[in-house]
C-alpha cells in the first residue's frame, strides 16, 4: 500500500464489497495500466454488470469467463488476468466472490 502512486485505482478485494477500500489483502492496480491494456474492456465483455466507476461483484464462473477472453487475446492482457488468476483462485478458496472497486 505505501507505494500507491495517487488515488486512481482499481482494487480487487476479497469477498463482497462492504465499503471499506485499501484492504490489506487487495490487488490493486492502476488506472494508467487498466486503460492502457484494455483490461476494462475485457471485464466488460466478460461481466456484463462491469463498472469501472463503482463495486462489481465477480464469481469464479465471472472469472472464467475473463479468463478464457484473455487466453484469447494473448499478450499484456493475458500476462496481466495471469498475475491476478492466483489470488482469484485463492480467494474463491474461502469467498464465493471477489469485488473489483473503481477508486
Amino acid at each position: 500500500m505505501s507505494q500507491r502512486d495517487g488515488t486512481c485505482y482499481h482494487e480487487f478485494q476479497k469477498g463482497e464489497f462492504l465499503g471499506q477500500y485499501w484492504s490489506e489483502d487487495s490487488l490493486l492496480i492502476h488506472d494508467v495500466t487498466l486503460h492502457r491494456i484494455e483490461l476494462n474492456r475485457l471485464f466488460r465483455s466478460a461481466i456484463p454488470t462491469y463498472d469501472i466507476y463503482s463495486a462489481t461483484r465477480v464469481t469464479s464462473e465471472d472469472w472464467d469467463k475473463v479468463y478464457d477472453k484473455a487466453q484469447e487475446l494473448g499478450g499484456e492482457i493475458l500476462e496481466a488476468v495471469e498475475e491476478i488468476d492466483a489470488w482469484a483462485e485463492e480467494t474463491f478458496e474461502e469467498y464465493d466472490c471477489f469485488s473489483i472497486i473503481g477508486i
